[in-house]
């Protein structure tokens, strides 16, 4: 899509021994608005992919870990190298915060928003799957 449009721009030149000063003074763009048909806006705009929530990629990244290596007790770190692999928008913190909130046994579990019960919390890091 291409838009015509003009722009005046009011300059001041000042010299001076061996420089000049460029001053703009006011710049005007005519059409002042631009009229854009919306029709051709949408079909330029990518529908956004549904993101799942923390809570599921946790589920997700626990049951593909267990899958995988056969042991059922895992780490915060563990998970979130398969998760960080797999959705690249995930944010350490965020994740570590929800790995705790899915785990009634965890001592922060009462001070955090969002509480499921998704996991067991074994101590010292470690988790399993309920």
């Amino acid at each position: 899509m291409e838009i015509d449009c003009a722009v005046t721009i009011n300059l001041r030149f000042t010299l001076e021994e061996d420089s000049v000063k460029v001053t703009i003074k006011e710049a005007d763009l005519r059409p002042a608005m631009v009229k854009l048909p919306i029709q051709e806006v949408v079909r330029q705009i990518e529908p956004i992919k549904e993101r799942k929530t923390y809570h599921q990629i946790i589920i997700e990244v626990a049951q593909e870990f267990v899958s995988q290596t056969g042991n059922e007790v895992f780490t915060a770190a563990d998970l979130f190298k398969i998760a960080k692999q797999k959705y690249p928008y995930v944010k350490r913190d965020v994740f570590y915060n929800r790995m705790m909130a899915a785990a009634p046994e965890h001592s922060s579990y009462v001070h955090l928003s969002g509480r499921k019960a998704l996991l067991n919390f074994l101590g010292q890091g470690k988790y399993s799957l309920k």
